[in-house]
């Protein structure tokens, strides 16, 4: 019999389908609103945190929550398309879906991102002050790069991932004419040190959002990262 929605999305099922999917691992993605260069949508990270984990939830037998689509990454204020709230406000939604879901008996949560940063460093923080409170939880904050490795440069193939990955999952959502390389020079210090200098916003030395080259992307690639990121997800959950 085919898989519907409602037998791996929180959102999709009834009251009663919860009630019994209780004490199914839970994966959570992760995703904040913001821009993803002139060729994709600023959803972009939604979408596809939410796939990973939807084929990770196949794979596990568990459940995927509701996407959390707040963060606090204000580095990308400077372009348009940006959703954040402040680091405490962060906190306190996170404590809610932890809270929430284990009330209801699910205590071992994923939470799932497409990149390290502001958000990532905000889940390790807010899961770990919820474990005092929430003993019995066991909540997992993982990021694409972080359970690639040096995997992900390689499958990439020198490609930009998201839009590889876009390519593969919704590739009527990429605008094709628009694909560009990325800027020539950046400094280098910028993936070293963080400035909130006016001057050095990110902004201006990508002036697209965009970092790496999206001209070389593809949907072969993307599903080969798909692949890669729900198997080491997937193996997460027998740890």
């Amino acid at each position: 019999m085919p898989w519907t929605s409602a037998d791996f999305e929180f959102s999709a099922m009834t009251a009663g389908e919860v009630r019994a999917a209780a004490g199914r691992v839970t994966f959570i993605p992760v995703a904040q609103i913001e821009a993803h260069g002139q060729h994709l949508p600023v959803s972009a990270d939604c979408i596809l945190t939410s796939a990973i984990c939807l084929e990770a939830a196949r794979a596990a037998g568990g459940i995927v929550a509701p996407p959390l689509t707040l963060g606090n990454c204000f580095d990308f204020t400077c372009w348009p398309g940006y959703l954040v709230v402040d680091t405490p406000t962060l906190f306190g939604i996170v404590r809610g879906y932890i809270k929430s879901l284990s009330e209801q008996g699910f205590q071992r949560q994923f939470y799932f991102l497409m990149h390290g940063g502001n958000v990532y460093n905000a889940l390790i923080l807010a899961t770990g002050e919820a474990k005092s409170l929430w003993p019995n939880v066991d909540a997992t904050v993982a990021c694409l790069p972080n359970l690639l490795g040096g995997d992900l440069q390689a499958v990439a193939r020198g490609g930009d991932v998201d839009t590889s990955l876009m390519m593969a999952v919704r590739p009527e959502m990429v605008l094709g004419s628009k694909l560009v390389p990325p800027p020539a020079a950046v400094p280098s210090w910028l993936r070293t040190a963080h400035t909130t200098a006016t001057r050095h916003a990110l902004s201006n030395y990508f002036p697209d959002a965009v970092f790496s080259d999206s001209a070389l992307s593809n949907g072969e690639t993307g599903r080969d990262i798909m692949r890669l990121a729900v198997q080491r997800l997937t193996a997460l959950v027998e740890v």
